[in-house]
């Protein structure tokens, strides 16, 4: 029984490994840089009046970006 959902859990696995490589393709097909601007790789932009915290993992707007999509959809 347990290999069953082992197998499962697997499929489920690959196919958000597939989804993640084909948004990543898009990506870059469409001209966007793996990395930021400045070409580094930054999980988190402190400095709000530049452009690069749009590039980066994180950044201060993170926060309420994330209580208001969950707000949001709790409402939906």
């Amino acid at each position: 029984m347990w290999l069953r959902g082992f197998r499962r859990s697997r499929l489920v696995l690959a196919a958000a490994m597939a989804i993640c490589v084909v948004v990543a393709a898009a990506g870059l097909w469409m001209g966007r840089l793996p990395f930021g601007p400045d070409g580094r790789l930054g999980l988190w932009e402190g400095n709000i009046w530049r452009s690069e915290p749009s590039q980066r993992f994180a950044d201060p707007y993170t926060f309420s970006q994330t209580i208001h999509g969950t707000l949001c959809y709790a409402i939906l």
